[in-house]
């Protein structure tokens, strides 16, 4: 197991232990290891690929995602609607030594238009991804990674949605961020 590996399977461990008891569950339950709801390791590394260090990075949707890329570079932006949860998540990072600055609840489109970033790992949770992508691309210069935009059963509309309202940019499959559970995202590039 390589060090991302090991800080990545840190952050279920911290958040089985520290997190509010009814948002356990939200990650990986008690046990201490993710479940498919949080964003996976293979995402957040061919996110890494594509985001240069001096960049300013935002992570559309908090949680494990917020811990590794807080590792790999200094300028981030965490972002969730579910106030309470960034808040949970927040805490975690602060207890492993990484940043707490810039964790910005998003409650609204006028939320979002008030960000700039020059990458975008956008993971917001299923009922919130659609209403907000169209902003999370206007705020961001370069490229964002569109996370479970795959061909699965339950993403088909998302992804039908992303391919159909953005074709004015490069859009194309990130087949090598697929996980155990079988998802991938997609890479919209601006430029």
């Amino acid at each position: 197991m390589n060090e991302l590996e090991q800080h990545y399977l840190k952050y279920f461990q911290l958040f089985s232990v520290h997190a509010p008891i009814e948002m356990v569950n939200y990650v990986g339950g008690q046990n201490g290891l993710p479940n498919g709801m949080a964003s996976s390791l293979e995402c957040c590394i061919e996110f890494s690929k594509i985001a240069t260090p001096d960049s300013v990075i935002l992570n559309a949707g908090a949680g494990a995602s917020s811990f590794v890329l807080r590792k790999l570079f200094p300028n981030v932006i965490c972002t969730d609607p579910d106030k309470d949860y960034l808040e949970a998540v927040k805490r975690i990072c602060g207890l492993a030594g990484l940043s707490t600055d810039n964790f910005i609840a998003i409650e609204s489109e006028a939320d979002v238009l008030k960000l700039k970033a020059d990458y975008t790992l956008y993971d917001f949770g299923n009922i919130q991804r659609m209403p907000y992508l169209k902003n999370h691309i206007e705020i961001t210069a370069k490229a964002l990674y569109i996370d479970d935009a795959d061909d699965r059963a339950d993403c088909i509309e998302y992804r039908n949605f992303v391919f159909s309202n953005f074709r004015q940019f490069s859009i194309t499959d990130c087949r090598e961020a697929i996980d155990s559970y079988g998802r991938w995202g997609v890479i919209l590039r601006k430029n």
